[in-house]
């Protein structure tokens, strides 16, 4: 577990301590996992940390983030939490990704939303990606013409890494590309880029597409 301190130094004075980023993903999903856990060794503006519980259904993923908030003594005002959905849960469960979406707004927990899937995020560090999806398998071949090996599940982070910033630039672009669609008809798209950003600023020096390196990200 991640532990977080404020170290008292000499006098009155405490170091600040980092803020909390809580994730909540599909409980069936290590990819999404895998992925936030990897910002712990490369980044200390902040602690990432993921939500308990193994909901599948994006309700379920609201309110596991919301207990483990609860239960977490050192959750501060100003930390952050997220729930990071794909957008084929439409096709499976319909109108409840509504209503987990405003249950979320009213619990102060933002939704990273990937269509049709989180993988989205990755092929953006190789390719524009504006050619729209007929499912979340074509996104997973796309991306294996880049990463010929990739299987669900597997740590790539380190792959990733150096292309990062290219990445966040795609998922910009293709925001201002879908600007005035609804959230649904917007394929591909992806948040996670609002997220790296957050943890990593943006530009040529930020601080996760240099610097440390990252140990053995397939453990």
């Amino acid at each position: 577990m991640v532990r977080r301190s404020a170290q008292r130094q000499r006098g009155k004075r405490t170091r600040p301590v980092k803020r909390m980023v809580l994730i909540g993903t599909e409980g069936r999903n290590k990819t999404e996992k895998s992925y936030f856990k990897n910002f712990n060794q490369i980044q200390n503006q902040f602690i990432v940390k993921l939500s308990s519980g193994n909901s599948t259904d994006a309700m379920g993923i609201v309110e596991d983030i919301r207990k483990s908030r609860d239960n977490e003594e050192n959750f501060r005002h100003d930390d952050l939490a997220f729930a990071v959905f794909d957008a084929d849960l439409w096709r499976t469960q319909g109108n409840q990704i509504q209503e987990a979406f405003h249950c979320a707004k009213r619990q102060n927990i933002e939704v990273i939303l990937s269509n049709p899937c989180f993988e989205v995020w990755f092929v953006l560090h190789f390719e524009d990606g504006k050619s729209p999806y007929n499912s979340s398998n074509g996104v997973i071949d796309r991306l294996k013409q880049h990463v010929p090996d990739y299987q669900k599940n597997k740590d790539i982070f380190g792959l990733l890494r150096e292309r990062m910033n290219e990445a966040i630039y795609h998922a910009e672009q293709l925001r201002e590309y879908h600007e005035g669609k609804k959230t649904s008809e917007q394929n591909p798209m992806t948040d996670v880029d609002r997220v790296v950003k957050l943890l990593c600023g943006t530009g040529r020096g930020n601080s996760c597409s240099e610097g440390v390196q990252v140990g053995s990200l397939s453990k």
